[in-house]
């Protein structure tokens, strides 16, 4: 009697609830990438934190064919039943936002992928994610951060305009929550968010004052793009109930460049604050572009223990440091690298339209989208091995490795 062996899941939707996908370097912590292609099981602290969740974190895409009122999405699939919460989701869970109606998930480590599909959507979106992983090399594996690469596809016959946002709560000092899960003040310091342009990459960088260097709460973290056209908000707005929330979508949704709201310096009540950095381009009819986004991390300072600082043995260090902290002194120190993987060659952005007031848009030349497979084939070449011992999978990384030609395509002139 022959035995038939059960061929392996190739694929999950949204209804895969306890999928979760690691991202992160070793020994650097990681956060995970969910069936619905949220993040979520934040252990970049340096403790487990199975369930964790960051409030007000996700990324968001508004479209808009002329003519036609803009649709904005969260970019992940739809919330799963239990819905069960004793208070129901709280606004910075943001469950009451419009999600895609259908998410596929598929997996192959360190690749990740989500395909993003819904028939009011005139784009399917495509979520590749990873973290370099490449075998003899244990410095470029062990990089604390997380690519996120969205590639979009417009499906109508026209034109559209689109904004792709990533927004981060800033959690250095430790984020906590009230019973009703109102965001509560820190449990050190406050949260201080500053926008960056640099040369190589733009974003968000977050830390936070009134923390000593060698707290295990020290830390930074970054959310950044190369896109050339970017538009960022360095801080929601500063209130309570749903008004942060409503104030974000509204911003998104009216006309898809983000207000500043001029906030100068720390949290003034110790709650932390949320920034948002996103791209602004045109997808002519059956057009296809990726956009790239990396959030780092660096939380340098850990207890002595696997148990805690109460277990820290008698005359030792009360805390070590993360062999990343030896490499890299911030979230942003590891950018200029991350921001300078292979890319492929594509067409001139559009230029971001700049708003009156307190709009604001920079659209200084930067570098192209970047592939993600082509990053981590390019590196494994250079340290003399492949990835993966799969011939199906090297094909598949040579195949993202192609590059596209290029074409000029007019400036943006309104939204």
């Amino acid at each position: 009697m022959s035995i038939k062996h059960a061929q392996p899941k190739s694929s999950f939707d949204a209804a895969a609830t306890a999928l979760a996908f690691p991202l992160g370097g070793i020994g650097t912590g990681n956060v995970s990438l969910g069936a619905r292609g949220e993040l979520r099981d934040w252990e970049i602290f340096n403790s487990p934190a199975k369930g964790s969740i960051l409030p007000n974190t996700f990324f968001a895409l508004r479209v808009q064919s002329p003519g036609q009122p803009p649709v904005a999405r969260v970019l992940e699939g739809a919330l799963q039943p239990p819905f069960n919460l004793s208070h129901g989701y709280h606004p910075s869970q943001n469950g009451g936002l419009p999600r895609f109606a259908s998410s596929t998930f598929r997996g192959q480590y360190p690749f990740a992928h989500v395909d993003l599909d819904d028939p009011s959507v005139p784009v399917h979106v495509s979520l590749e994610a990873f973290t370099p992983l490449i075998p003899l090399n244990p410095e470029d594996s062990g990089i604390p951060c997380a690519s996120l690469t969205y590639t979009l596809t417009n499906r109508s016959s026209e034109r559209v305009a689109i904004t792709l946002v990533g927004s981060l709560c800033n959690p250095v000092g430790g984020v906590r929550f009230d019973p009703f899960m109102n965001i509560a003040h820190s449990r050190k310091g406050k949260t201080l968010n500053q926008a960056r342009h640099e040369s190589g990459f733009r974003g968000v960088y977050m830390t936070a004052d009134e923390i000593a260097g060698d707290d295990p709460d020290f830390g930074s973290m970054a959310l950044v793009t190369t896109h050339p056209n970017v538009t960022v908000k360095p801080h929601w707005l500063r209130s309570g109930w749903w008004d942060f929330l409503q104030e974000f979508w509204d911003d998104l949704s009216s006309d898809g460049v983000l207000t500043d709201l001029g906030y100068d310096g720390a949290s003034p009540d110790g709650r932390p604050d949320t920034g948002s950095v996103g791209v602004i381009d045109e997808l002519a009819p059956g057009e296809s572009r990726s956009y790239p986004f990396w959030i780092a991390w660096h939380f340098p300072n850990r207890h002595n223990s696997w148990h805690g600082p109460q277990a820290v043995r008698a005359g030792a260090a009360p805390t070590i440091r993360n062999h990343y902290a030896v490499r890299f002194n911030d979230a942003t120190a590891r950018c200029p690298a991350m921001c300078s993987m292979p890319s492929r060659p594509t067409s001139s952005r559009c230029a971001a339209r700049h708003a009156s007031g307190s709009k604001m848009a920079d659209s200084t030349a930067g570098r192209a989208a970047s592939t993600p497979g082509a990053a981590v084939l390019e590196a494994a070449r250079t340290s003399g091995v492949m990835p993966t011992a799969s011939p199906s999978c090297s094909r598949r990384l040579s195949a993202r490795c192609a590059g596209s030609s290029s074409r000029s395509r007019p400036s943006r002139t309104g939204t």
